[in-house]
């Protein structure tokens, strides 16, 4: 599943319909691939695993989506980066049971 942690700390709709995954044998690796305008600028998502692979132990990775020049400047720099910092610390991000 691919869900937005909303700002109450609870996991929003499952959005892993607007993607597509494959797993490289050599080393194990889980590719993702955006197949349609998902994901949105300055949000925070979990990639989670809860049981719908089973020859996969239940996994939980988190990120914040930054899509390039947010400051509207022409340029990709570290500013753009830092616009989206302020609201990271601020979420509540629930975590996986047993942690």
């Amino acid at each position: 599943m691919i869900q937005e942690l909303l700002d109450s700390g609870a996991f929003g709709p499952d959005l892993s319909a607007g993607f597509m995954f494959a797993i490289d044998t050599d080393p194990k690796v889980l590719k993702i691939r955006e197949t349609a305008t998902t994901l949105t600028h300055r949000k925070w998502y979990a990639i989670r695993n809860v049981g719908g692979w089973a020859a996969a132990a239940n996994f939980e990775v988190q990120y914040v989506v930054q899509v390039g020049d947010i400051t509207g400047d022409g340029k990709v720099q570290a500013v753009d980066a830092s616009a989206v910092y302020p609201r990271v610390p601020s979420l509540t991000v629930p975590r996986p049971s047993g942690h």
